[in-house]
This record gives C-alpha cells, sequence and structure tokens, in this order.
C-alpha cells in the first residue's frame, strides 16, 4: 500500500491576504455599530434614560477591544494559512483582555453603570464574534478543496 502524499497548503499572497483583512475589518466594525444602533433604538423606544450611559460605555469598549482583536489576526492571516487559527485565537485572547479591562476601568475609573454596560455590552461582543467567524469561514471554505 502506498500513502498518497498531500501538499501543504500554499501560503496565501498579498493580494489574497487583503481580500481576507479587508473584508474581515468592515464586517467586524459593521457588526458592532449595527448592533449599536439596534440596541440604542431599543433604549430609545423603551424610555430608560438611565441606560444611556452605560450604552456609551459598552459601545466604546467594544469598539476598542474589536480594533485590538483584528491586529493579532491580520497578522496570522499575513504569516499564512497554517498560522490564521493562531491569529484568530490571539484576536479572540486580545479581545477577551481588553474588554474584561476596559469595563472594569468604566465601571471603577469613570463610574459607567454595572448592569447596563454588561447587559448592553454582550450583544456587540457577540455580534463581533459572529461577523469574525462567518468572514473567515467563508474565506477558507473554498482554500481547502
Amino acid at each position: 500500500m502506498s500513502a498518497a502524499t498531500v501538499a501543504p497548503p500554499a501560503s496565501p499572497s498579498p493580494a489574497s491576504e487583503k481580500r481576507v483583512v479587508l473584508p474581515l475589518t468592515i464586517a467586524v466594525i459593521g457588526s458592532v455599530l449595527a448592533m449599536a444602533g439596534v440596541s440604542a433604538v431599543c433604549i430609545a423606544l423603551t424610555g430608560r434614560s438611565a441606560w444611556w450611559s452605560g450604552w456609551i460605555a459598552s459601545v466604546v469598549i467594544s469598539v476598542l477591544a474589536t480594533a485590538v482583536s483584528l491586529v493579532p489576526m491580520a497578522l496570522g492571516l499575513r504569516a499564512g494559512v497554517q498560522n490564521a487559527a493562531y491569529g484568530y485565537l490571539g484576536g479572540a485572547t486580545a479581545r477577551l483582555l481588553m474588554t474584561m479591562f476596559t469595563t472594569l476601568a468604566a465601571v471603577y475609573v469613570f463610574r459607567a453603570p454595572v448592569f447596563t454596560t454588561l447587559v448592553l455590552l454582550m450583544p456587540l461582543y457577540l455580534a463581533a464574534l459572529i461577523a469574525e467567524c462567518a468572514v473567515l469561514w467563508r474565506s477558507f471554505s473554498g482554500a481547502r478543496s
């Protein structure tokens, strides 16, 4: 019996990397801002004016954490397909740590309300996560033929 030789996946070219990084950036930031808009409409319709300070804190936290998480992902994509998973894990870790520390700063330093900040932060965090997964899955599902 002979073993079939399997060629390792080729590294993406710089053009291929840009085809993933730019849509990833647009999708993630866009999904966070879209979810922030949806939550703002919900707050406005319910008339809970006390929730606006939590909304502002959660949007700032989420945008900062999302921006920080895109750096390791872009570096992982630049290093090749095999390192893209490491970039994703690094980005997820960076987003988690940035979210935790900026939430602590918002609550303890800037006196943001704890409950509303956390309640409004969760959909923004999940929107970024879902957008990342969708774009990366779409990009790499055709790569493994």
